[in-house]
């Protein structure tokens, strides 16, 4: 393996029988009671095999290691709070869109920093190619759902404009968001939301009608006056 090189985190194999799958089930749901009750570093394949009541190389024969695992863990967990905003979203469709922005970003920023041993987790998986993987099917989730809501549909843009528009508002808020999540202090991640707020309701204002005074479908800001008089 060369320098700076990460070691391989896809499983080793996708079970096919029931029994494996159960298996692998309980090493995972070992692996997230460990995640969401330890420190990190205390979350070794010993210990989950221990937890699942499984010798430690049935769990190699699906994970090459440790933080195979882990991301198997973080790919369900992603799923879960992205489940969640999309239920928020549809659940909004007939709110304010500015509301809805408001209540999405509180909510998803909630389930992230609602549990420090997961934001462990985010960390040791952050530079890793399979989480920037997971971070992509998940932008792609909630970018899909966010150009189906009727606001946005409503603007008149082709569904491919709308897939870029909605793609570009997630991605924009997904930076933000780790700002929010790296935060060292409540206040300053409170801070770091409202940012990512105004982010939103600036970019999806060029382009939804509404209550808050949002510019129609295909206008551009005004030009800064040359009179500096």
């Amino acid at each position: 393996m060369s320098a700076g090189a990460h070691p391989p985190i896809a499983p080793r194999k996708r079970p096919t029988q029931a029994r494996a799958q159960a298996r692998v089930e309980r090493i995972l749901a070992a692996a997230r009671e460990l995640v969401e009750r330890a420190p990190l570093d205390a979350v070794t394949t010993t210990a989950i095999a221990e937890r699942a009541s499984l010798p430690v190389g049935s769990l190699y024969q699906y994970f090459p290691n440790r933080l195979a695992i882990l991301a198997a863990v973080g790919r369900a967990v992603l799923r879960e709070i992205d489940d969640a905003t999309i239920a928020m979203l549809d659940a909004s469709a007939d709110a304010p869109w500015p509301e809805t922005i408001d209540r999405v970003v509180d909510g998803t920023v909630a389930s992230h920093r609602g549990n420090d041993r997961t934001a462990a987790l985010w960390r040791s998986l952050a530079a890793t190619p399979e989480f920037r993987k997971l971070a992509q099917e998940s932008n792609g989730r909630l970018a899909a759902a966010l150009a189906r809501q009727p606001a946005l549909a409503a603007c008149g843009r082709p569904a491919d404009e709308l897939q870029r528009i909605a793609r570009v508002a997630i991605e924009a808020g997904d930076t933000v968001q780790k700002l929010v999540l790296e935060a060292r202090s409540p206040a300053e991640a409170d801070a770091m939301a409202g940012e990512m707020k105004k982010l939103l309701r600036a970019y999806l204002g060029l382009y939804l009608d509404g209550p808050s005074g949002a510019r129609p479908p295909g206008a551009h800001p005004p030009e800064p006056s040359k009179d500096r008089t």
